[in-house]
C-alpha cells in the first residue's frame, strides 16, 4: 500500500486498526529511549556481589512502552581467571515474543574487551542502558565497573517528543574528564612509587655499607643513636620484647576468631581449582553472620586476599569489613597474614 492514513471511524468494518498501527502513530511523536524523570529511571546499580539492580523506570521503543514497577535483580556470570569482558545491560524489544524485557548480554573474553553490539533489525530493537566491566578474577561488581549509557543517544538517550535532545556531547565530555583525571592520578602515583623506591634504595645501601665492616659495632652505634642519652640498650630491648608480645597477641586473637567461627554453620560456594572461594558462616537461626571471599589470585594459583564481611543480626547489612593479605613460601604454605 503506497498511502496510509489514520484514524477514522469504521463503517461496516471498512476501517480496522491493530496494535502496530497505533505504535507507528505514537512512534512518529515520541522518540526511543528512557524516560528522563526521575533521573534514576532504569539506572543500573551495583550490589557489591555478582548481581546488579535495575531501578524502577520506563522506556519507549518504536511506539511501545516498557514499565518496570519494582527493582529488578539481574545476575552477572562469574569472571574468568585470566581474561576480561564487558557485559551490556539492554532493554530489548522483540516482535517475535511480543514483549520488552531487560537482558544481560554477556561479552567476549579478551585482554582488551569490547561490549556486545546492539541489535536493531525487524525482529529486535535494543537500548543499551549500561556497560559492566568484568575484570579477571573479580568476585563482585562495584560502582566503578558500571558505565551509564542512558544519556548517550547512540546507545539509548532520553525520551523526547518529536525531537531527540542529543546528550552524547555531555556524556563524551564527562568520559573525557574521567579518563584525563584517571591518567593524571596514575601518572602521579607512578612517580610517587618511583621516588619511594629511590629513597628506600638509598637508605638500604647506606645501612648495608655501615653493617658490612663491623656489623656488631655499627649495630650497637645505631641502637645507641636511636635510644639517645636518656635511654639504655636494655630499654630498646624491652621495646623489642613488647613488639614480640604484641605480635603474639595478634596471633592469639586470630586463633580466637578461628575458634569462634567453629560455633557457626559454614556453606562454601564458587569452586575454583578444588578451592571454594566464598564461605558463608550462618547463625543457628540461618541469618548470615560472616562472608569470607578469597580473591587476588597469583600466577602460582595462590589466593592472596581474604575479605571478611560481618553482618548485622538480621544478616542483611554489612557492619564491618576486614581484609587479610597472605604471602606464601615456595611450597605454597602461608607464611604471613597481615590486616590490610
Amino acid at each position: 500500500m503506497a498511502e496510509k492514513s489514520s484514524f477514522f471511524n469504521s463503517v461496516a468494518g471498512d476501517r480496522v486498526y491493530d496494535a502496530s498501527s497505533f505504535a507507528a502513530f505514537f512512534n512518529s511523536l515520541i522518540t526511543n529511549g528512557v524516560f528522563p524523570d526521575p533521573s534514576t529511571n532504569l539506572q543500573v546499580i551495583s550490589n557489591n556481589d555478582m548481581t546488579v539492580t535495575i531501578s524502577v523506570g520506563k522506556a519507549w521503543i518504536n511506539g511501545y512502552v516498557y514499565i518496570n514497577d519494582s527493582t529488578l535483580i539481574m545476575p552477572i556470570e562469574v569472571a574468568d581467571g585470566v581474561l576480561n569482558r564487558i557485559d551490556r545491560i539492554v532493554v530489548q524489544y522483540s516482535t517475535v515474543n511480543r514483549e520488552i524485557k531487560v537482558k544481560v548480554k554477556k561479552g567476549t573474553f579478551a585482554s582488551s574487551p569490547v561490549a556486545p553490539v546492539l541489535v536493531r533489525d525487524a525482529d529486535l530493537y535494543e537500548l543499551g542502558i549500561a556497560d559492566i566491566l568484568i575484570s579477571n578474577g573479580v568476585v563482585s561488581v562495584v560502582g566503578a565497573d558500571i558505565t551509564d549509557l542512558r544519556m548517550n543517544t547512540t546507545y539509548c538517550g532520553w525520551v523526547n517528543s518529536l525531537i531527540q535532545a542529543d546528550t552524547t556531547a555531555i556524556f563524551d565530555q564527562y568520559q573525557a574528564w574521567f579518563t584525563t583525571t584517571s591518567d593524571t592520578y596514575n601518572t602521579e602515583m607512578t612517580a610517587s612509587e618511583a621516588q619511594f623506591q629511590t629513597d628506600f634504595d638509598t637508605w638500604f645501601n647506606a645501612m648495608k655499607d655501615q653493617l658490612t665492616t663491623d656489623a656488631a659495632g655499627n649495630l650497637q652505634t645505631q641502637i645507641d643513636t636511636l635510644a639517645g642519652t636518656e635511654w639504655t640498650t636494655e630499654t630498646v630491648k624491652g621495646n623489642a620484647d613488647a613488639i614480640v608480645t604484641t605480635n603474639t597477641n595478634v596471633t592469639d586473637l586470630s586463633d580466637s576468631v578461628d575458634s569462634h567461627l567453629a560455633d557457626y554453620a559454614s556453606y562454601a560456594s564458587i569452586k575454583d581449582d578444588d578451592i571454594y572461594t566464598v564461605v558463608d558462616f550462618k547463625r543457628s537461626d540461618a541469618t548470615l553472620y560472616l562472608k569470607s571471599t578469597l580473591s587476588n589470585k597469583s600466577g602460582n594459583g595462590y589466593y592472596q586476599t581474604d575479605t571478611l564481611n560481618y553482618y548485622d543480626d538480621a544478616g542483611t547489612t554489612i557492619i564491618k569489613t576486614v581484609v587479610w593479605t597472605f604471602t606464601y613460601d615456595v611450597d605454597g604454605n602461608i607464611i604471613t597474614k597481615v590486616v590490610a
